[in-house]
């Protein structure tokens, strides 16, 4: 099947207002012609099979939301009708919640084998969730279908052939992740690390100073740290079998924000290193 056609798109991935996320369209796309469309969404537990629709079909109301865990892969499968040459797909899941579609956000996902022009075609792949430390519900998967655009196809914006479909995610934390909580007693600990890895936990009263000076609410620099935890400094050990650690001790009062910071050198070299995101609590 040939065809002449043509196609723009204007991808700006940003909320347009409180609440909102960015509007979806199409130009030229229809049905009758007919023209390509999203047909199956597989992911997780979202199979949602739908008719011929050309512009935007949200589905955060119909379809039930589906639960991933922050650092991990899942399978997607979209299947794609009517298909033309150069259709091609994305999928954005904004992770983090905040209603922006943002570049590291999306995945490509690639066709599959070589299906006739105007027949079903198969694109199937994984969406990577990055490493999160909080919890995020009814967030935005925004399926993009769309013809004769270079990769990523844009979440936002018109197009002129394609589809974009929304569905509901809710994210669960993962990955290297610090918390505390402040009480008679202050307590840290650090789940989803590397079981024997190596940390050092700091305290900072410099919210993003980390790495450099201020380690727990003095201005000390990094070669005395290190003197510290060579010395057996407690906020310096191995992480458990299970990748995490929990320290407990009488902290005062002070009624001031601690930021802090925990670090993962891993083993057996210890030259490859991650942080945990600075976290803020009362002590």
């Amino acid at each position: 099947m040939l065809r002449i056609r043509f196609a723009a798109a204007l991808a700006v991935c940003a909320a347009t207002a409180a609440g909102q996320y960015c509007p979806a369209s199409t130009t030229t796309g229809l049905c009758s012609t007919p023209d390509e469309y999203v047909s199956n969404v597989q992911f997780g537990a979202i199979n949602n099979a739908s008719p011929c629709f050309i512009g935007y079909s949200d589905f955060t109301g119909t379809v039930p939301a589906e639960t991933v865990v922050a650092g991990q892969s899942y399978p997607i499968t979209v299947t794609v009708t009517n298909y033309f040459s150069t259709d091609r797909v994305t999928v954005w899941l904004d992770a983090d919640g905040d209603q922006v579609f943002e570049a590291h956000e999306a995945t490509n996902i690639p066709l599959i084998g070589t299906p006739p022009a105007g027949g079903v075609a198969t694109y199937s792949g994984a969406v990577s969730v990055a490493e999160q430390c909080q919890a995020v519900t009814g967030t935005r998967l925004r399926v993009v279908l769309a013809w004769n655009i270079a990769d990523p196809q844009p979440a936002c914006g018109s197009i002129g052939y394609g589809e974009r479909e929304d569905y509901l995610v809710d994210v669960l934390p993962g990955g290297f992740c610090l918390s505390a909580s402040a009480g008679p007693n202050l307590t840290l600990g650090v789940t989803g690390g590397v079981p024997g890895a190596a940390y050092v936990m700091a305290l900072t009263l410099n919210q993003g100073a980390f790495p450099n000076g201020w380690w727990y609410g003095l201005d000390i620099p990094v070669f005395e740290l290190l003197t510290e935890v060579n010395a057996g400094f407690p906020f310096f050990g191995l992480l458990d079998a299970n990748g995490a650690m929990v320290l407990s001790f009488p902290f005062p009062n002070l009624g001031v924000v601690v930021y802090g910071v925990a670090t993962e050198y891993q083993a057996p070299s210890y030259t490859h290193s991650r942080s945990a995101p600075p976290l803020a609590f009362g002590i």
